[in-house]
């Protein structure tokens, strides 16, 4: 069975994400007169704000379902280096018996690069397929956006937010890790190690795992939230869809 989605053919045995509907874009000319009174600030700047969220939302969910899968592939092997990395320099430690340099923060990045591994994986194994072909028909954001139903546009937008969780947390954990292993390779008084050393702090691993935890929480109890938003702002991107 095939359904025509704004030029877009989509196969299968139903659309689970998808709305299988022709989109039909239209175009309006709105007058507005209010007698020459324009509006106040507290009127316009939240709606302009709005407006902007809004396409922020449908290009960037784009953009990120079209390249999920490199997404999820270059997080995977940032986490994964996290978590080797710890363990690679508590080895060298050991086998030349020297003291075991910050213990707490080895062992954190090592813990909190392994969850964010795992967690990176779990939410890449369970990414729709369906999202990844109707993206790849879609000729642009709008297009995109309109084919989906509001089931397929919550999971694209968890998704999204997902990604942008793994990108703070990646940020914040990879000084740690790759301090970890530099110090086998660069002088102490070398321009990167000094940088590493001040990017990692203890404090950054705590905001690596409130980052991560806020992410799975959002994903596993916002779900609800995330459609109704979505089913609210639909009409103002797909018109008459």
């Amino acid at each position: 069975m095939a359904r025509d989605v704004s030029g877009i053919n989509v196969s299968g045995d139903g659309v689970a994400i998808g709305t299988g509907n022709t989109v039909v874009v239209q175009k309006n000319r709105i007058t507005n007169n209010n007698g020459g009174h324009r509006n106040s600030e507290s009127e316009v700047h939240p709606l302009a704000y709005g407006i902007v969220g809004v396409i922020v939302l449908v290009i960037a969910t784009y953009f990120f379902t079209k390249y999920a899968n490199e997404f999820y592939a270059g997080a995977m092997i940032l986490a994964g280096l996290g978590t080797i990395f710890p363990l690679v320099s508590v080895a060298l430690q050991l086998l030349y018996k020297q003291p075991i340099e910050r213990p707490w923060q080895e062992s954190g990045t090592f813990t909190l690069s392994g969850v964010l591994t795992a967690f990176t994986y779990n939410t890449w194994q369970h990414y729709p397929e369906r999202l990844a072909e109707i993206v790849s028909q879609a000729d642009g954001p709008h297009t995109f956006w309109c084919a989906l139903n509001a089931y397929g546009e919550s999971v694209s937008s968890e998704n999204l937010i997902a990604a942008l969780g793994m990108v703070f947390s990646l940020l914040l954990l990879m000084p740690h890790s790759f301090r970890s292993i530099s110090q086998y390779f660069l002088d102490s008084d070398n321009s990167i190690q000094q940088w590493l050393g001040k990017t990692s702090s203890s404090g950054k691993l705590v905001g690596a795992a409130i980052f991560m935890g806020l992410t799975w929480a959002m994903l596993t109890f916002a779900g609800p939230q995330v459609q109704s938003f979505m089913t609210s702002i639909r009409p103002a991107i797909c018109h008459g869809n």
